[in-house]
């Protein structure tokens, strides 16, 4: 079994590899894209790109549902 890499996830050493620093992962999380379309490859957060559906749209969607 080969050792884990360091990379949140996607492919490592391709596009979509993300680094396992915390505000990298966090915006991933938040806004379902990885790094290299939120645009924070690192702790510091200097031109982000919030543009994307974020997982609060999901949370809203479905607190709606629930009433």
């Amino acid at each position: 079994m080969e050792p884990i890499p360091e990379c949140m996830l996607g492919e490592k050493g391709g596009y979509s590899e993300t680094p396992t620093i915390s505000a990298v992962g966090y915006n991933s999380l938040l806004t379902g894209v990885w790094f290299n379309k939120h645009n924070v490859p690192d702790n510091d957060i200097k031109n982000p790109n919030y543009n994307y559906q974020k997982i609060f749209r999901l949370f809203k969607e479905q607190e709606i549902r629930n009433k």
